[in-house]
């Protein structure tokens, strides 16, 4: 997610490009008005070819974002709002996730298992914290195995890993 990825961005996507470029199709030289909910974000002009881009020249927050536009034409008649647009804006880099402990449940081993120890437990607890953005995927890598892969649905999931 963070880098120099470029190029479109599904509705319900996220980038991580402050000032990303939206553009559209309209009548040849109507004035699209863009709004991101229900602030206006600036104005275009949809060019002899019937196509109009806008970028913003403040930069967005991060968080989600919903564009729509309307086009108004010279006698000043504007249309109804374009159906939204849905964008997440994820700029800042998440903090690195910790692993809290390791818990063996096989014996003659039992309990926590010592930073830099090894464990018998072929299924160890692991216990351990991490904040996701919504549509974010972790993965934990297994020492000799398949990694496990969750994908979380929302902030504040949570998930119980399996192999």
């Amino acid at each position: 997610m963070w880098g120099t990825v470029t190029g479109p961005v599904s509705n319900n996507g996220a980038t991580n490009d402050p000032t990303p470029t939206l553009s559209g199709s309209g009548e040849p030289g109507s004035t699209i008005t863009v709004y991101d909910g229900l602030n206006v974000l600036g104005t275009t002009t949809v060019n002899g070819n019937g196509t109009w881009t806008f970028t913003p020249t403040t930069p967005l927050l991060d968080g989600p974002h919903s564009f729509t536009v309307t086009a108004s034409d010279a006698a000043g008649n504007v249309t109804a709002p374009s159906a939204p647009w849905n964008v997440e804006l994820l700029t800042v880099l998440p903090n690195a996730p910790t692993i809290g402990e390791i818990i063996d449940n096989v014996s003659p081993d039992l309990g926590p298992v010592l930073p830099g120890g090894s464990t018998n437990d072929p299924q160890p607890v692991i216990n351990g914290q991490q904040v996701l953005m919504r549509s974010s995927r972790y993965t934990m890598a297994q020492r000799l195995s398949v990694p496990s892969r969750q994908t979380a649905a929302a902030r504040g999931h949570s998930d119980q890993l399996s192999r």
